[in-house]
C-alpha cells in the first residue's frame, strides 16, 4: 500500500530501512526466534525477548483491563490491539468471533464493518508461537518486533492474516500508534507501527 506518509512531515521517519549501519558486526542472518538464554546473561521477560544481550521488556505495555489500544490506517480501518493479551472488551462488530470462541491481541474492523482477527497467542501445542526479532538486524537501538501468526483466512483462500507490531524505540514516548497500521508485503499482512521506550533494549 502507499501513501502511509501522509501528515509524517515533522514525524520521524520510522521505516524498516536501518540508517546507515555503523555497525561493524554483522549479525546473523534472520533467525526468527532466539533460543532462551543463549548466551544472554538471563531469560527473556514474558513479553519480550533477548537478542545478543539486548533485553526488550514489552510488559509495561499490556493491557489487563479496558480501554485498549486502538489504531487506524489509511482507509479507514481500525484496529483494537493489546501487547503480549488477548483484547479484552471485544468491539461490537467481532462479538460473533468471539462468541465462537476466537480471541486475538489484534482486532480489524473494516470501514464496512467487518470484523477480522489478525493472529493469535499462540498458546496451545498446535499452534504457531509468536516470534519476536529486532527491526533491523543490525541495530539493536532501532526497537525489536513481534509477529503473530493465524488470524482469519485471506480472501486467496489459502493464506492466512498476520500482524506485527514494531516496538521502535523512543525514549520521549510511553506509546503513540498515531503513525497508525500499514500492510506490507501484499494484503493480509499488517504492521503497527508503535513508537515506545519500550522498544529500547535495556
Amino acid at each position: 500500500g502507499e501513501g502511509a506518509e501522509e501528515g509524517a512531515g515533522e514525524e520521524k521517519n520510522y521505516s524498516d530501512n536501518g540508517e546507515e549501519g555503523e555497525e561493524e558486526e554483522e549479525g546473523e542472518q534472520r533467525e526468527e526466534t532466539f533460543p532462551e538464554g543463549s548466551d544472554t546473561g538471563g531469560t527473556a521477560p514474558e513479553c519480550g525477548t533477548i537478542v545478543d544481550g539486548y533485553r526488550y521488556d514489552l510488559e509495561p505495555l499490556m493491557k489487563t483491563s479496558s480501554p485498549e489500544y486502538t489504531a487506524r490506517d489509511d482507509h479507514g480501518n481500525e484496529y483494537y490491539l493489546n501487547v503480549c493479551e488477548n483484547v479484552i472488551t471485544v468491539p461490537e462488530e467481532c462479538k460473533e468471533i468471539s462468541d465462537a470462541g476466537i480471541q486475538s491481541p489484534a482486532f480489524q474492523v473494516t470501514n464496512t464493518s467487518m470484523c477480522f482477527w489478525l493472529g493469535i497467542l499462540g498458546e496451545q501445542k498446535d499452534e504457531n508461537p509468536p516470534t519476536w526479532s529486532l527491526i533491523d538486524e543490525q541495530d539493536p537501538l532501532m526497537g525489536v518486533e513481534v509477529n503473530y501468526w493465524d488470524g482469519a483466512q485471506c480472501s486467496d483462500g489459502k493464506s492466512y492474516r498476520h500482524v506485527r507490531f514494531q516496538f521502535f524505540c523512543d525514549e520521549e514516548v510511553e506509546s503513540d500508534l498515531s503513525n497508525g497500521v500499514i500492510e506490507f508485503s501484499g494484503a493480509c499482512h499488517y504492521s503497527v507501527i508503535w513508537p515506545t521506550r519500550y522498544g529500547c533494549p535495556t
